[in-house]
């Protein structure tokens, strides 16, 4: 300012009706400097205690508006504008529609009555730091270039901010006090900052836009919070806030990221529809009602982890193209999850939750539930996992769910607990599923699942029914598991590799119509498989490639062979066992017992195993095995009463050993005893050309063999009960040979 304006300030006097305090601050502005009452007066009294405010400091709302107003005054004003502190105002103050083209300054003073601001423009600052407004203070429609400071205010009515422009920051920080605060569809042009402020009331930001960030953090205290269709150029801070109502943020835009964490607590959270360009960041906060944020977007990371706490949690079709980190957290209620899209993983290490719904979900990454305990529902019905499935490390769970899943890496479930079904039809793996080490389960339902790689079940404990249904297994399956409580069915499935079980206990084992490329190994050695009374293993029209097992006693009480078919006996590289106990070696009464395991009698397994006998250079071994499928079927024939079968196989097995091996000689017996019994017979006939005991000898071989014809002096003539007894000789004789030719023409041994 020029020395000639500063000379027309001194000559221009204070009204005579203006108070003594109020000409005080006019020769203050001349100079140029803070008209401080505190200062004046060497004390500060609390602009919200009324008791602490004497006469000395009063002013009136009229002086303001000649100062700021009047051409006289307003046009000589030092260019650091109008700086009050310590005012006390008790009548309304009434700027509304009027232009400031100065700085104002009422700090640390006392407003009694109504504030109103309304469409106010000012080319500069604003500022009321540290003031106290016992009524309500308005600013709706208001403009100001630069920037507003309201920090340390307390305003006890309503602040009314709808449709405000502030071409830079709105600060409202440093334990400033409000009841309601209305800023719809304001705009700030920097920062609005409410660190430490303390909101009894409602903030109502509806559709505010602020260029650049929100900051409501250190503290800060409030009650009910809007903030739908808000766009925040740059970041929003809540850290260590506490909002005990409602924070509903629907429909919010922020340019950078959202921070609600280092003890942050919360109420109702809203954020359906929310676009956030960065992350959130809810690190060790607490909400203690409904967090919404279905089908919202954020650019970034989703932190939740380190001791957070939450009621319920929606995030339904939200889109997360970064990780989502909820390690540590818990959820006391529903986590809702339901076709959620995450761009990299999502980790729930250590986590505790109640329901937690992963339908339809998509992670692109890994999803970590390692450690971590679901004491109700776990449903991933659906869900796409592009790396690996962990639940594993002492994870808990209750139902699991997995149906039409798909993991493109492995399943790791060791160590972990579920105590109620793990449901798995239709999941599909690109690699293995690991149920093992100390793993513990009840009922495991697992129809129509792909596995990449192998089915590991190696020391866990199922102590319900496991039950696999039409599934593919490309490696090898592990059934190594401390105890099978239950029924555990494997059946019309395709195994690629080899099955190995043993070391465990089993109650029933089903395999009926599985395809194992491989290897079946019952037991192996040292760790045979631990069967239970009255234990049974179904093989029924199964088809494996070998059979291996620990030794004679590996196999359970019961077996049902039906259909088991295999193309040799022990494995591609051999037992771990000594030669002699090895299976091909063993005893043939050893595959008779075998096969006598299955209750139900079949011919089958028996053909079955004498062919697999026969092609590794068994052949009386093999004989031996068909001769006790015979017996089985003589046996089956009497069960059933077919008494014309029981005859005629008891015919066979008695005069040919059903044409197995060395048992034709039994058919000479035969033959030696008629003819014997012959010649008792002639000795009988008193008269008879026949005399010497080897023409008799003739004589009953020629009758018991009517294919052999001897001399003519065996054609005798005689009568009596011999007559009759020749003719049974002659049928017997029949009989005897038809049953050798049919014994050497394999029909007997069908």
């Amino acid at each position: 300012m020029t020395t000639s304006s500063t000379n027309q300030q001194k000559e221009i006097p204070p009204k005579d009706d203006w108070t003594k305090p109020e000409k005080w601050i006019w020769e203050q502005i001349c100079k140029g400097e803070i008209a401080d009452f505190n200062i004046k007066y060497k004390n500060e009294p609390d602009p919200r205690k009324e008791e602490e405010w004497t006469e000395e400091r009063l002013i009136g709302p009229k002086f303001l508006e000649t100062i700021l107003f009047e051409d006289t005054y307003c046009n000589i004003l030092h260019r650091n504008g109008v700086s009050i502190s310590g005012a006390w105002i008790k009548e309304k103050l009434n700027l509304s529609r009027a232009s400031i083209n100065t700085e104002l300054q009422l700090i640390k003073s006392r407003f009694e009555s109504y504030v109103d601001l309304t469409l106010l423009n000012c080319s500069n600052t604003i500022s009321f730091e540290g003031s106290a407004f016992t009524n309500s203070l308005i600013f709706s429609y208001a403009k100001i270039e630069s920037y507003l400071n309201l920090i340390g205010v307390k305003v006890s009515g309503e602040l009314d901010m709808n449709t405000l422009s502030v071409g830079s920051s709105l600060f409202m920080r440093e334990g400033s006090e409000f009841n309601d605060i209305m800023l719809r569809s304001a705009k700030v042009g920097g920062h609005l900052d409410l660190s430490k402020a303390k909101v009894t009331g409602t903030l109502d930001l509806d559709s505010i836009t602020i260029d650049s960030g929100l900051v409501m953090r250190d503290k800060a205290e409030f009650k009910d919070i809007i903030l739908i269709g808000a766009k925040i150029q740059k970041y929003v801070d809540m850290s260590e806030s506490k909002v005990t109502g409602t924070l509903n943020m629907d429909s919010v835009s922020v340019g950078s990221s959202l921070f609600m964490h280092t003890q942050a607590e919360f109420n109702n959270v809203y954020l359906s529809s929310a676009k956030i360009d960065g992350q959130i960041d809810m690190s060790g906060v607490k909400i203690t009602g409904t967090l919404n944020m279905n089908s919202s977007s954020i650019g970034s990371h989703l932190f939740m982890r380190k001791n957070s706490i939450f009621n319920e949690i929606n995030l339904i079709s939200a889109d997360i193209k970064g990780q989502i980190d909820m390690t540590e957290a818990k959820v006391s209620g529903r986590l809702d999850m339901n076709s959620l899209s995450v761009g990299s993983s999502l980790f729930m290490h250590d986590a505790e939750f109640n329901d937690l719904f992963l339908r339809n979900a998509k992670i692109n990454g890994q999803l970590d539930l390692s450690k971590a305990k679901i004491s109700g529902q776990l449903d991933m019905g659906s869900i796409s996992v592009g790396n690996i499935l962990f639940m594993d490390d002492g994870a808990k769970f209750n139902d699991v769910i997995l149906r039409n899943a798909k993991i493109n890496e492995m399943l790791d479930m060791s160590t972990s607990t579920v105590s109620g079904t793990l449901s798995m039809e239709s999941l599909e793996l690109n690699s293995h599923l690991f149920l093992r080490n100390s793993a513990e389960f009840n009922n495991i339902s697992m129809l129509g699942v792909k596995i990449g790689g192998q089915l590991d079940m190696t020391e866990a404990k199922f102590n319900g029914e496991v039950y696999i249904e039409s599934s593919l297994i490309e490696k090898n399956v592990f059934l190594r598991a401390e105890k099978y409580e239950d029924k555990f069915s494997f059946i019309l499935s395709n195994i690629n590799g080899s099955v190995y079980i043993s070391d465990a206990e089993i109650s029933q084992l089903d395999f009926g119509g599985t395809n194992i490329r491989g290897e079946l190994h019952i037991g192996s050695a040292g760790k045979k498989i631990k069967w239970k009374p009255d234990s049974f293993m179904n093989l029924r029209n199964t088809e494996v490639g070998a059979i291996m097992d620990a030794g004679e006693d590996s196999w359970p009480a019961e077996l049902n062979l039906d259909g088991f078919t295999y193309s040799r006996l022990g494995g591609l590289f051999g037992q771990d066992l000594p030669l002699s106990k090895q299976i091909a070696e063993r005893d043939s009464k050893w595959f008779v017992a075998w096969m006598a395991k299955d209750k139900s009698y079949s011919p089958q397994p028996y053909h079955q195993l004498a062919g697999i006998l026969n092609k590794m250079g068994y052949p009386d071994k093999a004989n031996a095995v068909l001769y006790a499928a015979k017996n089985r079927e003589k046996d089956d024939a009497k069960q059933s009463k077919l008494w014309l079968r029981w005859f005629g196989l008891s015919m066979l097995k008695w005069t040919i050993g059903y044409g197995f091996g060395g048992r034709y000689f039994r058919s000479l017996i035969w033959v030696l005893c008629l003819t014997i019994l012959g010649v008792f017979v002639l000795n009988t006939i008193e008269v008879i050309s026949v005399s010497n005991i080897w023409d008799k000898i003739g004589f009953s071989i020629d009758m018991l063999l009517p294919i052999i014809s001897l001399d003519e002096r065996y054609k005798l003539d005689f009568s009596g009960w011999q007559l009759y007894y020749f003719y049974f000789h002659k049928l017997m004789g029949f009989l005897l040979g038809s049953f050798v030719l049919a014994g050497l023409s394999g029909i007997t041994k069908r």
